[in-house]
């Protein structure tokens, strides 16, 4: 396949497993009603999915390397084949949430594998932020679908059958065309593993990883309730709201590549986060008709954060040691992801208004984290220039 053509496939591939993993989250109020769950209860589902996805960001970093990128991307195929199954079939939580744990487990494997994948093409065709776009393109897109699906009355089972369908297409695709080659590397010692956690900048820009993460999911996946339990609207037009949050993340992520090179990296990370936490603070008092609109264009502020610390913090190390930096970055990921939903979720059975201050705080630590550093940084710079030659 030529590289455009590649580069299309991987695009295309990412959006897919955005578009199921960004079906959870409209599912939520659904799941919570068919299980008969609190919303801390609740909070289950986001930890097992994210459990599975922390565990195969582990797991496939190491393995990779070994079994090849082409051959690693069908087992995430697979197994997203097999939770979509366990989801169909499943009439007690336990049984679902095995298929939720496989589904976790299935999207980290196959997200780390596009993205080294992309990492290894051709410096001129990456552009991380179209990239990260797809995902944001799942995201409009998987809550339409939803809305589409429940306005028939649909059992949301449905929809896994939908999802086993694609999976199985997309498998029989790769398969057939042998696509993208099945690329290996050396394996990892342990001084590969740990040479990237002696690096502080790289533990800083894990440790932004980890807030952000866990800001986006977390108020993603709690917006359903927030919209119809606080402000009352109807079940579909809840679910439609997220679509608006994924429309403006994606004209962000568009809009990455262009703000990166105008401002550069820490300016565009201070630059959106500051009009973040002014927005997140608005939200927790916002009105009905106020709370979409602010929701909605925080997305906008959000989404450069992630691609530009990825591509900076992949600049900082051989391009051999990618993949295992890409399970870094996804296990930090995975982690915010689970403590700050949980967080949210049980502080949201009170209120859930309290609940977008763990978002908040989030937001803090990272401005925190960049103004540390900047110091850093500008020491290091003050270092080299008073050496004695």
């Amino acid at each position: 396949m030529k590289p455009k053509s590649l580069k299309l496939f991987l695009l295309f591939s990412f959006f897919l497993f955005s578009f199921f993993y960004n079906s959870i989250p409209p599912l939520m109020t659904t799941i919570q009603e068919v299980f008969i769950l609190k919303i801390s209860v609740s909070t289950i589902v986001p930890v097992i999915l994210t459990t599975g996805f922390i565990l195969s960001s582990l797991l496939s970093a190491l393995i990779i390397v070994k079994i090849g990128l082409r051959v690693s991307l069908i087992i995430a195929i697979l197994t997203g084949m097999s939770s979509c199954i366990l989801c169909i079939v499943a009439r007690e939580l336990i049984l679902f949430n095995t298929g939720i744990f496989l589904f976790g487990f299935g999207y980290g494997w196959g997200i780390l594998s596009l993205t080294a994948a992309y990492a290894h093409l051709e410096k001129k065709l990456q552009n991380f932020g179209l990239l990260h776009a797809c995902f944001g393109l799942g995201g409009i897109l998987a809550p339409l679908f939803i809305s589409f699906i429940f306005s028939f009355h649909i059992d949301f089972r449905g929809i896994f059958v939908i999802y086993f369908i694609l999976f199985f297409f997309l498998c029989i695709f790769m398969l057939i065309t042998k696509t993208p080659e099945n690329t290996k590397y050396t394996s990892y010692s342990f001084k590969n593993i740990i040479f990237p956690l002696k690096n502080i900048i790289i533990i800083s820009c894990l440790f932004i990883i980890f807030f952000y993460s866990g800001c986006e999911v977390g108020m993603v996946t709690w917006a359903g309730n927030m919209f119809k339990d606080l402000h009352h609207f109807p079940k579909e037009i809840s679910v439609l709201f997220i679509t608006f949050f994924w429309i403006f993340f994606t004209m962000g992520r568009l809009f990455t590549d262009f703000l990166y090179k105008k401002l550069g990296k820490i300016n565009l990370v201070l630059f959106t986060c500051f009009p973040a936490l002014a927005i997140l603070f608005l939200l927790i008092f916002a009105g009905r008709i106020s709370s979409v609109i602010l929701f909605s264009v925080c997305a906008f502020f959000l989404a450069p954060v992630f691609p530009v610390v990825q591509k900076y913090t992949n600049s900082l190390i051989p391009e051999t040691e990618i993949g295992l930096l890409n399970g870094f970055i996804y296990i930090f990921a995975g982690a915010g992801i689970m403590l700050m939903t949980s967080l949210m979720g049980i502080i949201s059975e009170q209120s859930i208004r309290l609940g977008y201050i763990i978002p908040l705080t989030g937001f803090l630590c990272i401005i925190f984290i960049l103004i540390f550093g900047i110091i850093l940084v500008n020491r290091k710079k003050m270092g080299k220039t008073n050496r004695p030659e």
